[in-house]
């Protein structure tokens, strides 16, 4: 039987153009997620709406999302953003997705 324990799963996306690009390209449902802006400004969004930004420093903590729905996007044209992102995901998910 699964175990419903959280885990974390966490990642560091860099951006290296000005297009809008997701976080992940798999579903990863997490029960939490913690966005950390390290470099550069950045906008966040869901696609539809991309008027929110993350600056240098600023962290976003958001329930109950898919990491594959939120989007990022350089805040200033040729400046490249970077984030990090940490998550609590079912147990189930590092087992059969993400290599355990």
């Amino acid at each position: 039987m699964p175990s419903t324990t959280p885990s974390f799963y966490s990642l560091v996306y860099e951006l290296t153009d000005d297009n809008t690009h997701p976080l992940t390209e798999i579903d990863i449902p997490c029960y939490e997620v913690n966005i950390r802006c390290l470099t550069n400004p950045v906008y966040i969004g869901d696609g539809a709406n991309m008027e929110d930004y993350l600056n240098v420093g600023d962290v976003l903590t958001l329930p109950r999302v898919n990491l594959k729905e939120i989007l990022i996007k350089n805040y200033a044209a040729g400046n490249n953003g970077k984030v990090v992102v940490t998550a609590s995901v079912p147990n189930w998910l590092t087992d059969e997705k993400l290599g355990g």
